[in-house]
């Protein structure tokens, strides 16, 4: 594991589409949060890693309920026949 000693500012290449301003993370001192922001604007979100960890795997969960639903729909339609 690597320790964050000092803060870690990074530019993405994500674009906000509204504003088309670049997203920017930082991540903070101890490696727990994650600041985000958009270019030129002053105000910081905040986020723990843990929250970021938990919504990927909510994403991944979702993505494969959708694929089953679709693969048992597929099943159904190819039996019908």
């Amino acid at each position: 594991m690597i320790r964050v000693t000092r803060s870690l500012l990074r530019e993405t290449a994500e674009i906000e589409p509204r504003t088309r301003r670049p997203v920017v993370l930082q991540l903070v001192e101890g490696g727990r949060i994650v600041k985000v922001r958009l270019k030129g604007q002053r105000r910081w979100y905040t986020v723990t890693i843990k929250q970021i960890w938990h919504q990927g795997a909510a994403n991944m969960a979702a993505q494969l309920k959708s694929e089953k639903i679709a693969r048992r729909k597929a099943r159904r339609e190819a039996k019908q026949y």
